[in-house]
């Protein structure tokens, strides 16, 4: 029960934070947000940890949890991050479909996301996205790169607020020629392909990134 009430604010919290109700710079109240959830401040301060590793909070001894800006400089170093680790995991995954693993998972998640494109649904499709890349982490083997790519992905779901209309198809497109090459058990063919769409989408992040809520020039 109370892992439940920590999620539910969290999930609440993170909300305000994308949809810019709790804007960048705003201190987050303990006592207003238990009054506003009707929860004690136990779970809350549960959730504030679990925010601060998404990179929504900034977290400061005997101080109120501060939403934190999105930067130019945040979102290269986020990317640069990317940069090496999904290359690696496609690599990974490669390998095992080779070796013999069912990537029909994988495939049937992409499947998803096709229908969303095709019925323009937008939301359905930055789901089943996402997904796309869990399931590739899966494929890749690894319990521990799943975890560490968790915090990543909030990270990024931040910056999509603002792009999630951006191409989709062109999006769409990338995870088609991905998966095709995880798929099909080619490492070195999946990890290009993987570096190429993190790149493709660094470029239409920061072509939208004024337009993230939270978005704030580095000084």
């Amino acid at each position: 029960m109370a892992e439940n009430l920590s999620r539910f604010v969290y999930d609440e919290l993170r909300q305000r934070i994308l949809d810019g109700r709790l804007p960048a710079g705003e201190s987050i109240s303990e006592r207003e947000v238990g009054s506003e959830l009707d929860v004690s401040r136990v779970p809350i301060r549960e959730a504030l940890p679990l925010l601060a590793a998404a990179g929504l909070v900034t977290l400061s001894p005997r101080r109120p949890a501060v939403v934190t800006p999105v930067t130019r400089s945040g979102v290269d170093e986020l990317y640069d991050i990317r940069a090496v680790l999904e290359p690696f995991v496609a690599r990974q995954a490669a390998a095992r479909v080779a070796a013999g693993a069912d990537a029909s998972p994988l495939r049937n998640t992409l499947a998803l996301a096709a229908a969303a494109v095709q019925g323009n649904d937008l939301d359905g499709f930055h789901c089943h996205s996402g997904e796309v890349h869990t399931e590739i982490e899966r494929l890749s083997g690894s319990a521990l790169f799943v975890e560490v790519m968790a915090p990543l992905h909030e990270r990024s779901d931040r910056l999509n607020v603002a792009n999630i209309h951006t191409d989709p198809a062109q999006r769409h497109n990338e995870h088609e020629a991905l998966v095709d090459a995880i798929a099909g058990g080619r490492p070195d063919l999946a990890s290009a392909v993987a570096f190429a769409h993190v790149e493709w989408g660094r470029t239409r992040t920061l072509h939208t990134l004024e337009e993230v809520p939270g978005y704030a020039p580095d000084l």
